[in-house]
Parts: structure tokens; C-alpha cells; sequence
């Protein structure tokens, strides 16, 4: 992040913007970005369940405990139209109308700016087979993890619902030898 930062602090001044990096560790960095002391911040978000969702209900939502909503809209946008997609498409159970609650939630995301992307970064990560075990994926989605000191097969099964069942990965420290 380091790196990053310092590059996007030269292009920024490149063009007349003066600009500092200043990596800091997430415990010190996330509170203070909460509380509003950045006006430009660099951080990762990732999608569990790869659609906008996730995201735009986090950061494109105002900031709404009760509703559990906006939790990571840290420069307090608001707009009674985003929110009103984003909260129709939570309960909407069309794919299609869903959809296109998320498209123009997108599209109002592009219009009023909220924030400006100025980087994509891609990690890749590898690592050894050895260090991984399985996470089973019940029909609900939720993982269970299988413990063992040896590598378990990896096969479908079925489930006591009768649905599949698959297989993911999560890295796991090492059993001890």
C-alpha cells in the first residue's frame, strides 16, 4: 500500500495537487477515516457475494444502524433515491427487478460521484495445498469447517437436504506436527 500511495501522491502532484502518503496500520488508519480526517484515503474492499449489493448497501446507503445500512459510507453521502433502491433491491425476490435496482443504483453511483476510484489493484495470492483445508457449503451457505490433520478428498456429496454440496478453500494455519 506503500508503494501505491506514494505513486498516487507524485501523479496528483504532477498535476498540482499536493498531496502526502502516510501508510498507517488499520488499527490506527479505519477510526481515524471514520471520524472524517482524511480528504483522500486508500483502502481495499472486496465482495462476498460477488454482486453490487454488498458493496452499495455498505458504502452508497446513508448511514443507517437501525436498518443496517451505509455502515462504511464514511464521507456521509446521502441521497433518499439510493437508498430507496438499495433497500428495494435487499427484499426484491425477481432477479430481474433486483437487477435493475442495481443498475441504476450503479448508475446513480456514476452520476453523483461519491467517491472517485483512482486505483485497481490486483493481489495474487498462492499458497501451498498443504496449508488449505475444505469448507463445506451447506444448501443455507454457511461453512462448516472439517478439521483433520490430513488433507481430506475433495468430492461433492449430498447433503442431509438432499441438495449438493461443494467445496471451497480457506487458508488455515498448519496443523502442529
Amino acid at each position: 500500500d506503500r508503494q501505491v500511495g506514494t505513486s498516487i501522491a507524485q501523479m496528483l502532484a504532477a498535476v498540482g495537487i499536493d498531496a502526502a502518503a502516510n501508510a498507517q496500520p488499520g488499527a490506527v488508519f479505519f477510526p481515524a477515516r471514520s471520524r472524517g480526517e482524511f480528504s483522500m484515503s486508500m483502502s481495499g474492499w472486496g465482495t462476498l457475494t460477488g454482486e453490487a449489493h454488498y458493496t452499495l448497501s455498505s458504502i452508497a446507503h446513508s448511514n443507517d444502524p437501525v436498518k443496517k445500512f451505509g455502515a462504511f459510507n464514511v464521507h456521509e453521502y446521502k441521497n433518499p433515491v439510493m437508498d430507496k433502491l438499495i433497500q428495494d433491491a435487499a427484499v426484491e425476490m425477481d432477479e430481474g427487478k433486483r437487477r435493475s435496482f442495481l443498475e441504476q443504483a450503479n448508475e446513480l453511483m456514476a452520476v453523483d460521484r461519491p467517491r472517485l476510484p483512482l486505483v485497481a489493484a490486483v493481489v495474487v495470492v498462492a499458497v501451498p495445498r498443504r496449508r488449505f483445508l475444505p469448507i463445506v457449503r451447506t444448501p443455507t451457505c454457511s461453512a462448516v469447517p472439517r478439521v483433520s490433520r490430513s488433507m481430506p478428498r475433495v468430492r461433492r456429496r449430498s447433503s442431509p437436504m438432499g441438495c449438493a454440496t461443494g467445496v471451497s478453500w480457506r487458508s488455515m494455519p498448519r496443523p502442529a506436527r
